[in-house]
């Protein structure tokens, strides 16, 4: 039925409206009409801003990754710890949008098979960011565990390159037999490049 109209028009469609304003602060504000809004308004679904729920930052990121790995025709493997501390962290005043570009943007001008902290717009890099872990919806056992593994991979990859890439002299520093030492880089997800024994890196 079209607004004012008396006759029902039969039609088959499937309508979805997006808006980043509180619709019905707006119908009170003038700036939206009621009726259309009670005719849109069917099922309603909250998404908070990326900021507000950062622990999806990560998935995102490997999605995007493997969209324009495909676009792109690149074969980027890997996204690097410190650039994900920094995605996680930012802000994000465009939301996903912003940050599907920003991860176009690094496939694009990345030079290696892991996007590195250089591949990012100086405005990220610049901005005042949390780099600290995320908690929200983690009980206080899964967010400790998520604080012990953070800690236990900065820890091994210091090592590594301390001993520049030399596994036996790295487990020296840890005060930990090699056997140990080797478990523990296999725990963290840490291994070094082949040819570079300097360069630990995560999978």
């Amino acid at each position: 039925m079209r607004v004012g109209g008396t006759d029902n028009i039969v039609t088959d469609i499937r309508l979805i409206a997006a808006t980043n304003k509180n619709p019905e602060q707006c119908i009170k504000e003038g700036t939206l009409r009621a009726d259309l809004y009670y005719r849109l308004n069917v099922v309603s679904v909250l998404l908070p801003p990326l900021r507000e729920r950062r622990e999806d930052v990560t998935s995102l990121t490997e999605f995007f990754l493997k969209r324009f790995n495909r676009k792109l025709g690149r074969n980027i493997c890997e996204i690097s710890q410190d650039v994900l501390n920094v995605l996680i962290g930012y802000g994000w005043p465009g939301n996903v949008r912003e940050l599907e570009n920003v991860i176009e943007r690094a496939v694009v001008l990345a030079t290696e098979d892991t996007i590195r902290v250089s591949d990012l717009p100086e405005k990220l890099l610049e901005a005042d960011v949390d780099t600290g872990p995320v908690f929200s919806g983690l009980s206080y056992k899964e967010a400790k565990q998520q604080v012990l593994n953070s800690f236990s991979k900065e820890f091994v990859e210091r090592l590594l390159r301390v001993a520049k890439g030399n596994v036996t002299e790295a487990a020296k520093h840890s005060k930990m037999d090699r056997a140990n030492f080797r478990r523990l880089m296999r725990k963290c997800g840490v291994q070094l490049h082949e040819g570079q024994g300097d360069s630990p890196r995560q999978k």
